[in-house]
């Protein structure tokens, strides 16, 4: 009698810590009580990649028509969230390919370009759709498994992010951006919410539902140029013919912060506590005629490192301002490098508006500094041009995807 209570109160203790365990995961219902799953056909389209804001770039393109605008990578993700009772769930998570295309990506060229279809077929309820395009590269978030509570009426549930900055951890050419945040390409994120309804009898046809997703970028632009112009004393100037590595920090100002990565329901994710420092890389390597006749060395999608997006953040239309703490500038071959000359003036500030280019343009000073990487060692330095100019302005919207 004394085992046979025993093995009852352990089955007990163990089946209730199996519920507890599960206390986040809703089972799904049964098909054969919500009736046949219904097709549905989602068209992907491009859109929004000529909305004005207040910086032209990104803004209003003077190019031809088969200017490229960007350039997609046929891998995505889609994010399917599913309305149970008082709770939102994950129904199911799909990595797929854009099946008419090759593995090296999709030169946009036009506005409302559809790039392909999502064909699903869905139990009847209350869905939340979120496509994640151009963040391959990106940390995604295990925990996102089907029947995982996203969110719940009472506030209680955090929302969980679906991808965050990855940071480059291997020592890729010359080790350039180590231990940087990197986003190669500008995120496309596409969002959609829809109802699967009923069907009347489980032996009728369902019609064939058919919504169209719009992609619209999630990143904002940095733009670092480096302009051909001789020092006032040593006429110092950059090697115009090689290609230059910037590495700094942006430090948000106070009360401002920078969006993590973009969450379940397509909107900007945010650490707790925030993130207010970002370390970053980005090559430049290609000299370019700007709208002012002046020559910049600028950065194309063929640099070493091109990384100049950030994830943005449309409810907060006025963008993150931020100090630009510059730790170095080097040439390829590592010799000379360049710091900032901290005679010339504060740190350069520049603001990063969600779809909008923003940045800061840099040229050679006359003093010598001490390198705080090689002893003895004295290294150039630089500044903001003056008077300032505005990077966004100096290059068509589209000039990176287009050298």
């Amino acid at each position: 009698m004394f085992r046979k209570i025993f093995i009852n109160g352990l089955l007990a203790f163990l089946m209730a810590g199996c519920q507890h365990e599960k206390a986040e995961i809703v089972p799904r219902t049964p098909d054969r009580e919500n009736g046949d799953k219904v097709p549905v056909t989602f068209s992907m389209q491009m859109a929004g990649l000529e909305t004005g804001t207040e910086i032209v770039p990104m803004g209003v393109s003077t190019r031809a028509a088969d200017t490229v605008y960007t350039k997609i990578s046929p891998f995505y993700t889609c994010i399917l969230l599913k309305k149970a009772d008082t709770r939102w769930i994950v129904d199911t998570v799909i990595n797929n390919k854009l099946t008419s295309e090759g593995y090296n990506g999709i030169e946009i060229k036009k506005n409302n370009k559809t790039i392909g279809e999502l064909r699903l077929e869905l139990r009847p309820g209350t869905y939340h759709m979120t496509l994640y395009f151009n963040l391959n590269d990106s940390k995604w978030n295990p925990d996102l498994k089907p029947g995982t509570v996203v969110k719940d009426d009472a506030g209680t549930v955090p929302v969980p992010y679906a991808c965050q900055y990855s940071y480059q951890t291997n020592m890729s050419f010359y080790g350039y951006n180590y231990g940087r945040r990197t986003l190669y390409r500008e995120p496309f994120i596409g969002t959609s919410d829809f109802t699967v309804e009923k069907t009347s009898d489980l032996h009728t046809g369902s019609p064939n539902m058919r919504l169209t997703v719009s992609l619209r970028r999630k990143a904002t632009r940095f733009r670092f140029l480096l302009k051909d112009q001789p020092s006032p004393e040593k006429s110092l100037t950059f090697d115009m013919n090689t290609e230059h590595t910037i590495k700094a920090t942006l430090i948000a100002v106070p009360g401002q912060k920078f969006p993590e990565g973009i969450d379940v329901w397509g909107d900007a994710y945010y650490l707790t506590p925030p993130t207010t420092e970002l370390p970053i890389c980005v090559c430049q390597n290609k000299a370019l005629p700007g709208t002012n006749g002046s020559s910049y060395i600028f950065t194309t999608h063929n640099a070493h490192v091109y990384s100049p997006y950030l994830f943005s953040d449309d409810n907060v239309p006025e963008g993150v301002t931020c100090k630009v703490d510059l730790e170095i500038i080097s040439e390829q071959q590592g010799d000379p490098c360049y710091s900032f000359d901290e005679t010339s003036g504060p740190l350069p500030i520049m603001t990063l508006k969600p779809n909008a280019t923003g940045g800061v343009v840099f040229v050679v000073s006359d003093p010598m500094v001490p390198s705080s990487t090689s002893s003895g060692q004295l290294n150039k330095t630089v500044r903001v041009a003056e008077p300032e100019e505005d990077p966004a302005t100096l290059f068509d919207q589209y000039e990176e995807w287009n050298h």
